[in-house]
């Protein structure tokens, strides 16, 4: 694993422990009902869905550079997909936290989203 994405992984490691301990301490005051284990799932989700995405672009990259914008979009395809799939999952067995879960899920979509972004974008200025 080369230095960039051993950087990439140990920042978002960070993000995701400042994420969740925030997010503890808002949801402790604002909907005490919305258990911790769900909260400490999503941060997980997200962390492990982000690594592994960013990882496996990385090293297509390394195969076929041309190919790079096409594996970007299909990888954030197939994460939409598996997004959606989760909140579909989670609403239909738990509706009465449907609305703070959609909320938190969309916070952190849009956190974790900006920040690959971000990184990938300083990947392919290094690589130029």
């Amino acid at each position: 694993m080369n230095n960039q994405v051993s950087k990439f992984i140990l920042f978002l490691l960070l993000i995701s422990l400042a994420l969740f301990f925030i997010g503890l301490a808002i949801l402790n005051k604002i909907t005490p009902e919305f258990n911790i284990l769900n909260l400490a799932a999503l941060v997980t989700l997200f962390l492990i869905v982000t690594i592994t995405f960013h990882v496996l672009l990385i090293n297509s990259n390394k195969k076929k550079v041309n190919k790079f914008i096409q594996r970007f979009i299909s990888f954030t395809g197939a994460k939409l997909i598996l997004y959606l799939g989760i909140i579909i999952t989670y609403i239909i067995l738990n509706k009465e936290n449907a609305v703070t879960f959609l909320i938190i899920f969309l916070i952190l979509y849009i956190i974790y989203t900006f920040f690959e972004i971000f990184s990938i974008l300083k990947y392919i200025k290094t690589k130029k």
